[in-house]
């Protein structure tokens, strides 16, 4: 069912015709990041070939559908100007549904302001399984999800699809074996940073800066090369001072950014999710938002949102991870991360230059 090929680094998500129900329906567990089960899926169209947000909610009781769904397609809008039609697939052992839910679905659609299309459903996502409407007709038969175009570009951007949400946002978990190390690391450049807010001049700051980005930068080297692995710079509190002070002084940390996109990225991705499994509270929320930053960037938009709701979470109201949300909910996502790139180039070129 899906022949597409796999992007090189650097290009977008390979096309897929959303618009066809089964292929839509077999590239899920690429778009999300995991394999839906005993999900409530909706796919939000604005004319054309391009999907716009995916929602997904546990699969609701008979009667709840309404107030199940209408309230997430209620946030969200297809393409500029027009009243979004959507998708809304049911995959759980409970299918089919009945026509009756049909009229539920309808309802909750026309609540949020969308046209629904395409009511249907599959007891599981899997080669071979047909996928049928309410009233029994088979739309299309299932292509297998792990090796669609999809998946093909979660692997080449570095992610795996995992088995449920949960298992995905387990991926973003505190590592306890590396807690005490990275405890002991920030408390230092914590007292540090305090240290340096009352004594600092400006030129101290600069040059503080371009030796802590420096550090950064040798850190992602030595990784690069082959020298030092993760589990050795998460096991050294002097190295995981370097992933904090880039932490903690946020012109370093937007300074790190700049890694996104080259072919540093990969060591970078790895450090910093390295970090926000070592650190806790604002420094483990700032790497996951950069974390996630990166994976938006490298179009995995599921993956990029399951990190910044960790991050949100370790540190509530973080800004840069609020900023990054509102704005991929806001359909400016790909906009905020050519921004955020860009400032961090810029930062770089700065810090670097002379003076």
């Amino acid at each position: 069912m899906d022949n597409d090929r796999t992007p090189a680094p650097g290009e977008g998500p390979p096309p897929i015709d959303l618009t066809d129900p089964a292929s839509c329906l077999t590239n899920l567990p690429g778009l999300l990041g995991f394999h839906p089960r005993g999900r409530l899926i909706a796919v939000v169209h604005g004319g054309g070939r391009d999907a716009g947000p995916i929602l997904t909610r546990p699969a609701p009781p008979p009667g709840r559908v309404p107030m199940h769904l209408a309230a997430g397609l209620a946030e969200v809008r297809g393409g500029e100007g027009a009243r979004p039609w959507v998708d809304v697939f049911l995959v759980d052992r409970s299918w089919p549904a009945g026509a009756a839910r049909r009229a539920e679905v309808a309802a909750a659609a026309r609540l949020a302001g969308h046209r629904l299309r395409t009511w249907a459903g599959a007891t599981r996502v899997a080669a071979g399984v047909p996928l049928r409407d309410d009233r029994g007709a088979v739309l299309g038969v299932l292509g297998d999800p792990a090796a669609s175009a999809a998946a093909r570009h979660l692997a080449a951007a570095g992610e795996a699809i995992a088995a449920n949400p949960g298992a995905l946002a387990e991926r973003f978990a505190p590592d306890p074996a590396a807690a005490a190390a990275g405890a002991a690391a920030l408390a230092q450049v914590r007292a540090e940073w305090a240290g340096l807010l009352a004594a600092e001049r400006p030129a101290q700051t600069l040059r503080r800066r371009r030796a802590w980005l420096a550090d950064w930068e040798g850190l992602v080297a030595e990784v690069a090369a082959g020298r030092l692995g993760i589990g050795e710079v998460l096991g050294e509190v002097d190295r995981l001072r370097v992933l904090a002070r880039a932490l903690v002084d946020l012109t370093v940390r937007d300074t790190t950014m700049c890694a996104i996109g080259d072919e540093r990225e990969p060591v970078a991705r790895a450090l910093w999710l390295a970090a926000a499994g070592a650190f806790e509270g604002e420094p483990r929320a700032h790497a996951l938002a950069i974390y996630g930053l990166d994976r938006y960037a490298r179009g995995c938009p599921a993956v990029a949102d399951a990190a910044l709701a960790a991050a949100e979470e370790a540190d509530p109201g973080h800004s840069l991870s609020g900023l990054l949300r509102r704005a991929i909910d806001a359909g400016r996502g790909s906009m905020a991360v050519r921004s955020m790139t860009a400032t961090s180039r810029e930062l770089a070129e700065a810090l670097r230059g002379p003076g």
